[in-house]
């Protein structure tokens, strides 16, 4: 976990969900619920990290690993704190978890006209592999698939 006088990185715990919860709602046009973040803590495959400001959660990355493929679900900062490095750290996190665990390769979608976003991800060394037609509602927007290869042999 990133740590500095002002914020830092941990695990999602059960007091971080309401504060999750409401980044969901404030940040995606289909935010998870509470129950469904809740399930999250239980599941062996999901790691989630928040960046904590103040005992307030300013921003969160979520990842499943699945047999050496991370997956990141999701990377979310709250609105009045973007621009400050903290999606960067969330993904720096990400990155250095997945590497953590030997995991081979990292994958992620995102909305085709977020330039920022694909701008960041390619910045840790994402390429753009593909395309998840229509994968976006409200509104219906075509995803970028992006992957990082973090070691060439994806061998078990």
């Amino acid at each position: 976990m990133t740590q500095n006088a002002e914020r830092r990185i941990v695990p999602l715990q059960p007091r971080h969900i309401a504060q999750v919860a409401d980044i969901e709602r404030r940040v995606f046009s289909d935010p998870w619920s509470e129950s469904m973040l809740r399930a999250e803590l239980e599941n062996p495959l999901a790691r989630w990290f928040v960046l904590e400001s103040g005992g307030r959660v300013c921003g969160y990355v979520s990842t499943l690993d699945i047999c050496g493929e991370v997956h990141v679900t999701n990377v979310a900062v709250l609105p009045e704190h973007r621009r400050r490095g903290i999606a960067r750290e969330l993904l720096r996190c990400a990155v250095d978890f997945a590497r953590s665990t030997g995991a081979f390769s990292m994958t992620l979608e995102v909305r085709r006209s977020n330039a920022p976003a694909i701008a960041l991800y390619r910045g840790f060394g994402f390429e753009p592999v593909g395309l998840r037609p229509r994968y976006y509602e409200n509104p219906r927007e075509d995803a970028l698939l992006m992957t990082l290869i973090l070691r060439e042999d994806p061998l078990c």
